[in-house]
């Protein structure tokens, strides 16, 4: 698994003199629409995304966004698993670490019935590691589960994280379900933000680490044949 991407971002604690809020910590509120084609596209157009081999029959595609100044990307990925076992899955954080890339460790804060509070652990450098609760908000409407998270405070090197993943039953195939994931980084620091490339990466990274879990935890095994 490649380095988790926050660790360019923290260098930023030793290099900046000073800091700066992000535009935007969190994603405007939106009506939860069954079964969206794609999730909704935050701020301008932007270029034709990446095409990523990813090692199966099915590439992924980064596209990159950005919202009130703040980069982000969105990713749309097929799993085993009915939409309720993928929620299960995204937030199982007692069991994430080494299985998701964004962070060095996961654990879970506090739980109830559509809210959990996780604390995750970035691996910086310089020594800096930062280390953030994240809320995560479940909505549902007919055929489709949307998951909110953002910080819960901001921390020195990662001024705000946020984004959703909006999971849906693949139409061909009850058993599977189709997850896109969007995600915005700032650091909060002048300089040493995440880049698209770093986003891309990423999002293409913990994609296919979740694909992967998903296979693990139904049938036991990282990659069936």
């Amino acid at each position: 698994m490649t380095r988790p991407l926050l660790a360019i971002i923290a260098t930023a604690a030793i290099l900046a003199g000073c800091g700066t809020t992000p535009a935007a910590t969190e994603l405007p509120d939106e009506p939860v629409r069954s079964r969206p084609a794609t999730a909704p596209a935050a701020g301008p157009e932007k270029p034709p995304p990446a095409t990523r081999p990813t090692g199966d029959e099915a590439a992924l595609t980064v596209e990159p966004l950005d919202l009130r100044g703040v980069r982000g990307g969105r990713v749309t990925v097929g799993l085993d698993g009915t939409p309720d076992r993928v929620l299960e899955m995204l937030l199982d954080f007692d069991a994430a670490t080494g299985r998701r890339p964004w962070a060095v460790r996961y654990r879970t804060v506090r739980r109830d019935a559509d809210r959990v509070v996780a604390h995750w652990t970035f691996e910086g450098k310089a020594g800096i590691d930062p280390e953030v609760d994240i809320l995560f908000e479940v909505r549902r409407a007919a055929d489709v589960i949307v998951v909110r998270y953002h910080l819960v405070a901001a921390v020195f090197g990662l001024g705000a994280f946020f984004g959703d993943y909006r999971i849906a039953p693949d139409p061909t195939d009850p058993a599977r379900s189709i997850l896109t994931e969007r995600v915005f980084i700032d650091s909060g620091l002048w300089i040493a933000n995440a880049t698209a490339d770093d986003i891309e990466s990423g999002l293409d990274a913990d994609a296919r680490a979740m694909r992967d879990w998903m296979n693990e935890r139904l049938h036991g095994v990282s990659n069936p044949e």
